[in-house]
């Protein structure tokens, strides 16, 4: 809910296409006085095409459009789930003409190509496993009898010993939708972790989130609830399956995951552990407010009125039950606030009001009011079966501070003394070795998942599972 936080629209957009080869074009994208260049590089495929996209100056590469499709002189690229998309002409063999529409703001992208230095913004990403593998991994589906959706995942599993059951773990991702490996940035730190703990004889089961990649469903239209119940139909085919040991199968969420598998400990007894990577452990208005003053620049513009507007717009999600009268009240805040800044838009008016209505529609979308509705103490509160909390020093999305100390507070006192909670030096949001801890260095680091981060897992679930 940043104003000015440009970077966080451009999280996962990518590409353009010419003819039957991989093509890179360029181009800047200039918003409320603020420039960015983008790279987009574009591959025909038997189906139409595919498309990955670098912004350098926000450290992010190879980021993989959703959608990729070449009609006569005209190229689309969709990206449903942040509810934006880019079209574009082609004017001549070395020239495109565009339009980036996001939450209802479209600005002009230009394109042209180049060549691309091999030695320049490249992805180095070591820990990324590549086959062969020394494990087995088998791609299949499941099905959410709940809701009807039959999601697709990787199940890796230790190398056939022929006298053993596995521990096993299903991976949960964090907000937004994720496909299996949780890929960001080029990185893919469920991959990672899953490549890590099936080496150390642990079972994982990981998967797109509905809607994503292979899965069936609509992501726009879930919350947290619903994504439990896609996580726990994961964890029943685990507790199904031949070689794995109905005992001790766990859960590892990261982030929102970690709220998610809380949600399923506590009405799931059968859940033999549980790890929650950055997990909330606070009332989500008040982590998202934390949040805001850790990403805000304490010299920015008008910081004192967007918390204002965040927290106004909170108060009303969490006291309003009339749907009406709430969204009469949100689409005022929103309207208020977007206009009061209409100077600082060269957009004008116009894109200011498209600006609103686009935030007024992110505020009540059903993840978001349900979100905010929430509170993870409730769920912390009822789970019985052991926890690791790990949280990175430099977190600045889910603060390690408070969030650690909530779910500590909240658990159960036997709960708690099979417990560990670990704030983990130097890390970021994602174990990632980090100087600040800013988004805007995800990117830039090369390392996908610390090996401390890692062993620490590893380690608390072998012990735990004895």
């Amino acid at each position: 809910m940043l104003k000015n936080s440009f970077w966080i629209i451009l999280f996962a957009f990518g590409g353009i296409l010419s003819s039957q080869t991989v093509h890179s074009w360029k181009g800047t994208l200039t918003f409320s006085g603020k420039a960015l260049r983008i790279n987009f590089h574009i591959e025909s495929t038997a189906s139409g095409c595919k498309a990955t996209m670098d912004s350098p100056d926000q450290g992010a590469y190879g980021i993989t459009f959703s959608q990729c499709h070449l009609v006569n002189d005209s190229i689309y690229l969709t990206a449903p789930q942040m509810m934006a998309e880019y079209r574009g002409r082609f004017l001549t063999s070395d020239s495109i003409q565009g339009i980036w529409a996001q939450g209802g703001v479209e600005l002009p992208l230009n394109l042209k190509p180049f060549s691309p230095d091999k030695n320049s913004g490249s992805i180095r990403r070591p820990q990324t496993p590549k086959p062969p593998f020394v494990y087995r991994s088998i791609d299949l589906t499941f099905q959410n009898e709940k809701d009807g959706i039959r999601l697709a995942g990787t199940l890796t599993l230790p190398k056939d010993s022929g006298k053993t059951l596995y521990p096993a773990v299903v991976l949960v991702s964090g907000s937004g939708p994720q496909n299996r490996d949780e890929e960001i940035f080029g990185h893919k730190p469920f991959a990672v972790l899953a490549d890590y703990l099936t080496q150390r004889g642990i079972a994982v089961l990981r998967y797109d989130d509905r809607g994503t990649g292979a899965s069936e469903g609509e992501f726009k239209q879930g919350t947290s609830e619903d994504f439990s119940k896609d996580a726990e139909a994961a964890w029943r085919l685990l507790a199904q399956h031949p070689e794995i040991h109905p005992g001790k199968i766990g859960i590892i969420g990261h982030s929102e995951g970690g709220f998610i598998a809380a949600m399923i400990a506590a009405r799931n007894r059968k859940v033999a552990f549980l790890v929650s990577l950055a997990g909330p452990g606070i009332p989500h208005d008040q982590l998202l407010m934390e949040q805001s003053k850790a990403l805000m620049p304490p010299d920015g513009e008008d910081i004192q009125k967007t918390l204002a507007f965040n927290q106004a717009c909170y108060n009303l999600i969490k006291t309003e039950k009339n749907p009406e009268i709430l969204d009469a009240q949100i689409r005022k805040l929103c309207l208020d606030y977007y206009l009061a800044g209409n100077n600082d838009y060269p957009e004008g008016k116009k894109a200011a009001e498209k600006q609103a209505e686009a935030m007024r529609q992110a505020i009540l979308s059903p993840w978001f009011k349900a979100f905010i509705q929430s509170n993870p103490g409730d769920y912390w509160k009822k789970v019985k079966c052991p926890v690791l909390a790990l949280n990175g020093e430099l977190d600045l999305q889910v603060l390690p501070v408070s969030n650690l100390r909530g779910i500590q507070k909240n658990l159960p006192k036997k709960t708690k003394l099979q417990s560990c909670f670990i704030e983990m030096n130097g890390l970021n949001h994602w174990f990632q070795p980090a100087i600040t801890g800013k988004p805007e260095e995800y990117g830039d680091i090369t390392t996908t998942f610390s090996e401390s981060a890692l062993n620490a897992i590893g380690d608390w679930i072998g012990k735990t599972i004895k």
